[in-house]
């Protein structure tokens, strides 16, 4: 900060990012602290800016040897096949995505229309049809849930590996 007096008035500002603390002696007296520096005058000057250092050219050496050159090869071309087994990785990925957000936007459009939509599990059918009538178990991972409405209809539920597999629903044969 750069403290000026004339006439009685004391004046702040800062001069170039540096702060400069002055003492004043008298008008148009300065003592100013530049940075450690200790300067007397008439105003205070700012602190000198840091030599850069000056610029070196960058050194020229010979040609790479053959050996460098191959090794250069073999890493560009490993580099190439890390960045291409990359893409295709992250494309299945994304496909991966977008199929489950479909999946699970159309289980969500199924729930909000009491619908019974593959990829469901067994909770969100039970929210949609309620307890089965009866449960079918086929072995292993598979298990048929039976709804019968109102003695015309009958409604099957299959699952597999805990989700919806197939949902029909067709007219009883008993009336």
């Amino acid at each position: 900060m750069k403290q000026l007096i004339r006439a009685g008035i004391a004046y702040s500002c800062i001069i170039a990012g540096v702060t400069i603390a002055p003492v004043v002696f008298a008008k148009g007296e300065y003592q100013c602290d530049n940075t450690g520096r200790v300067m007397y005058g008439d105003a205070c000057e700012p602190a000198p800016k840091a030599k850069m250092p000056a610029h070196q050219p960058l050194s020229t050496t010979s040609a790479p040897s053959p050996e460098a050159a191959k090794l250069a090869k073999q890493y560009d071309a490993e580099a190439a096949r890390d960045s291409a087994a990359k893409r295709k990785a992250d494309a299945a990925w994304l496909k991966q995505h977008d199929a489950e957000k479909a999946r699970q936007a159309a289980i969500d459009k199924g729930l909000a229309e009491h619908r019974i939509v593959k990829g469901m599990t067994p909770e969100q059918v039970r929210s949609v049809l309620n307890q089965p009538d009866r449960i079918e178990d086929q072995g292993g991972l598979k298990e048929r849930w039976v709804y019968n409405e109102a003695g015309h209809h009958r409604h099957v539920v299959t699952f597999k590996d805990g989700v919806v597999a197939s949902d029909s629903e067709r007219a009883s044969k008993h009336k």
